[in-house]
């Protein structure tokens, strides 16, 4: 799968936050990334990837074989959509060999 394919499907999952809501996070619907980003971080040999209650995704990458005496990378990740972007049937520009000229949008 290339960056472009996940990053395709991350950004067809609805994360979008709801306002005035008592509960974190404010929707449901982002834990099916959190879940989705926990089980690609287990495939790629993170160790004891979990997402919380609160819906932040962890995970640990363990120092690279034959650098064991080095630190393992956690990692960290909250993931939301602000309220006011849509984040449901995003249809994004995908722009080859972009010459750096101004986008249209819309």
């Amino acid at each position: 799968m290339t960056l472009l394919d996940r990053f395709l499907k991350y950004i067809s999952i609805d994360t979008r936050s709801r306002r005035a809501v008592g509960q974190k996070p404010s929707s449901l619907r982002q834990f099916d990334l959190a879940h989705l980003l926990v089980y690609e971080l287990q495939q790629m040999g993170l160790e004891g990837a979990f997402v919380d209650n609160r819906c932040f995704v962890y995970g640990t990458l363990p120092p690279t074989p034959g650098f064991e005496h080095c630190q393992s990378m956690g990692l960290i990740a909250h993931l939301d959509t602000h309220p006011d972007i849509p984040s449901k049937d995003v249809a994004p520009q995908i722009i080859s060999n972009y010459s750096g000229c101004d986008i249209p949008l819309g």
